[in-house]
């Protein structure tokens, strides 16, 4: 069972996606949501609301990279919703050039 977990602990950290664009929302609790499509969806990623999952930005001239860890909330139509832990410094204003991280 433990050589099992760490497989499937690999895999998951092994499955980040770069250049995602994400769309930008607050929910009624004050919490930032960011909406986004994974692109690659293999056989071995079974994402379900609860995973926890990583937005980071390398950052740009006048942003300074970022990255927060959030819970997957909903997934609709292949576009999933994460909702941040912090808010603070979240380039709200950029829309693209985002990678998500799986956090085991």
């Amino acid at each position: 069972v433990k050589l099992e977990a760490d497989y499937d602990k690999k895999m998951k950290e092994s499955l980040t996606q770069t250049n995602v664009s994400v769309r930008w929302d607050m929910g009624l609790n004050k919490k930032r949501i960011t909406h986004f499509v994974l692109t690659n969806t293999d056989q071995e990623l079974r994402l379900v609301p609860g995973d926890e999952l990583r937005l980071r930005h390398a950052g740009d001239l006048t942003h300074p990279p970022w990255s927060c860890v959030g819970h997957v909330i909903r997934i609709v139509n292949g576009e999933v919703a994460l909702e941040l832990r912090n808010n603070a410094g979240a380039p709200i204003d950029l829309g693209h050039g985002y990678s998500i991280d799986f956090v085991w």
